[in-house]
């Protein structure tokens, strides 16, 4: 008898591709269609039920303690990754899957976490890098899903598709109850890649065993679009000003539509990095004119420097640290002003946000055009300015011995 899980698209196509197919998960490279529709061609897909295939680097598999799901899993820190071989020619990968985010998670706490959750692709880009957070009974435990890690930070379970619906129990100090704690969060990442293989690793680290921070997967799908959809000039300018948004699930589908949309997306973003982009050799030409005999020249490169802002900063400090002390001391006076002077500037927070989020775009694009804008991007210079650190509760999160959750 067929058995579905809470019922969705993506279970239910699992479901029926366990059905028809022999074999435990995924569907056989070798039947792929010749011919690939427009749409997405599922050429992976698995819910778990009979087990983990081959295809995995972990056969590790449990069941719910409520709605009996069988899932891959439990998981610390550790990495498990999914191979999927013979690929039909594609220019689009998309993975989708269920992640389990058991119990007492503290997300981006400065003390307690951060507890920092990651899937990438084996030899290839990071696609997500994030912090996830349960607790939203502590102070100061939010989570940076849906944004990466070091962007924005929203409160714990944002973008939870289930609360609560695994039947995990938390056993916190004296005057928390005892209570069940779990996430379900739904995701769905599309992106550039075209081999005939994919490894993609999914993996968790800052989780402390003996707490009970665990993590699981459920109803994954692997698929490939033969074609890049295009987007017009006024939804691209629309995604660019989305990636300033405060509001972290807008920005993240303007990032995940950029990703998608590939090499125009890196065509469309390198001149809109371009004040935070320093080029190497132009910057140590500039500093070789700051001591030029000519004081017109002098001149120029100082203000062309300065007028190049925080991308420039590390690099001048760098030139500073590197003068002899028996050098020119005008040079040094006159670094030292530039300095002084690129310091004083100011990026809004919602450029920073805007930056740094089109560099997310362009590590998880990763063609030779987008490796060589993140790697001149000045990423330093878009640190935010260090904040108070929040004063943690009174009371430490407790030690949880036992894994089980029944």
């Amino acid at each position: 008898m067929l058995r579905l899980k809470f019922a969705r698209p993506t279970a239910l196509a699992a479901a029926i591709a366990v059905w028809l197919c022999p074999h435990p998960c995924p569907a056989d490279p070798q039947t792929a269609p010749a011919t690939q529709p427009a749409g997405p061609a599922v050429v992976y897909t698995c819910d778990f039920e009979k087990g983990a295939s081959p295809e995995w680097s972990s056969a590790k598999t449990e069941t719910s303690p409520e709605g009996g799901r069988k899932y891959l899993g439990q998981f610390a820190n550790e990495s498990v990754a999914l191979t999927v071989r013979r690929l039909p020619p594609h220019q689009l990968v998309q993975v989708s899957f269920d992640l389990f985010v058991i119990r007492n998670w503290y997300g981006s706490h400065p003390k307690w976490g951060p507890n920092v959750w990651e899937l990438a692709v084996a030899g290839g880009p990071t696609l997500l890098r994030t912090t996830f957070s349960n607790a939203d009974f502590y102070a100061g435990c939010r989570q940076a899903f849906p944004d990466w890690v070091g962007i924005a930070d929203s409160p714990p379970r944002t973008g939870a598709a289930e609360r609560n619906s695994l039947g995990y129990v938390y056993t916190g100090p004296p005057e928390i109850q005892p209570r069940v704690l779990d996430s379900v969060y739904r995701l769905n990442l599309t992106f550039p890649h075209a081999g005939a293989d994919i490894t993609l690793k999914f993996s968790a680290s800052g989780l402390e065993k003996e707490t009970a921070q665990t993590w699981g997967l459920d109803n994954v799908s692997v698929s490939v679009l033969s074609a890049v959809s295009s987007i017009d000039d006024e939804a691209m300018k629309g995604l660019w000003e989305e990636l300033a948004s405060e509001d972290s699930q807008r920005a993240g589908e303007a990032a995940r539509r950029l990703i998608a949309s590939g090499e125009q997306a890196v065509e469309f973003l390198a001149p809109r990095v371009a004040p935070v982009i320093a080029d190497a050799r132009q910057v140590a030409l500039l500093l070789r004119r700051l001591d030029d005999a000519d004081w017109k020249v002098r001149e120029k490169a100082a203000a062309t420097l300065t007028e190049m802002g925080k991308a420039v900063e590390k690099q001048l400090k760098d030139a500073l640290a590197k003068l002899p002390k028996d050098g020119s001391l005008e040079l040094r006076l006159r670094l030292e002003r530039v300095i002084q002077k690129v310091g004083e500037k100011t990026i809004s927070d919602a450029d920073r946000m805007r930056y740094l989020r089109a560099a997310r775009v362009l590590g998880a694009i990763d063609s030779p055009k987008a490796r060589k804008l993140l790697e001149g991007l000045a990423v330093e210079a878009l640190a935010p300015p260090e904040k108070k650190k929040e004063e943690p509760p009174k009371e430490e999160p407790p030690v949880m011995p036992v894994w089980g959750g029944r």
